[in-house]
Order: C-alpha cells, then sequence, then structure tokens
C-alpha cells in the first residue's frame, strides 16, 4: 500500500508541474523532447537551474522537474511516440536524476537548508 501512496505522489506532483504550465499558456520549461539528446539538454539547464538556486522552495521545484521528465517515460504518450527508444530514455532519465539529486543535496547544505531529497523519485 505504501509503493501506492508513493506513485499518487510522484504524479500529483508532475500533474501540479504540467498544471502550472497550462495555466501559463507556456511551452514546455526546457523545451520539446525528441529522443535521449534532448533529455540529457534539459538536465544540463536543470543543472544549470541548481547551481543558481538560493532557496528550498526553488530547489524542490528543480527536484519535481527533474522527476516529472522519470514520471513521462512511464507515460502512454510518450510509449507511443517513442516505442522501442523509450527504455533507453527511461534509463538516461533516471540516471540524470540521480545525478540532479545529488547537486540539489549539495546545493542545500551550501545555502543551510536541509540536504533530505530522496534519491529515488517518488520515495519518501
Amino acid at each position: 500500500m505504501a509503493w501506492v501512496l508513493k506513485r499518487l505522489t510522484a504524479c500529483a506532483a508532475a500533474l501540479a508541474v504540467f498544471a502550472a504550465a497550462e495555466l501559463s499558456n507556456a511551452a514546455p520549461p526546457y523545451g520539446q523532447v525528441r529522443g535521449v539528446a534532448d533529455i540529457d539538454r534539459i538536465f544540463r539547464d536543470i543543472h544549470a537551474d541548481i547551481a543558481s538556486a538560493q532557496s528550498r522552495a526553488e530547489l524542490t521545484r528543480l527536484y519535481r522537474r527533474a522527476g516529472y521528465l522519470v514520471t513521462l517515460t512511464y507515460s502512454r504518450p510518450w510509449r507511443a511516440k517513442f516505442g522501442a527508444a523509450l527504455p533507453g530514455m527511461r534509463d538516461e532519465a533516471a540516471r540524470e536524476f540521480r545525478a540532479s539529486v545529488e547537486q540539489i543535496n549539495q546545493r542545500a547544505e551550501a545555502i543551510g537548508t536541509d540536504a533530505t531529497y530522496a534519491q529515488r523519485w517518488g520515495a519518501r
């Protein structure tokens, strides 16, 4: 039952990011995804944003944004769009997510806040 709650929490966070983008009628924050190269580019942009984050709220937003990319690799639309390429994209997103979390926790310590972000998306 705990895993269901974790998955629902992860999905809710992803939906919150999506809803915020929909409400503002904005394009995806880091552009469209067409393959692994785009996942790498997006995570590079996230890493740059992490380096300049000044608050726990900013770090949390970036943590959720990175996790959202992992969540997308499990979505039905991405399965249809990317097909056989999706497992490689999922592996890359998970690897980059872990690297992002490490950077987020380091940045959290540097700005004097709790460095308690989980290495696994959806974990508590």
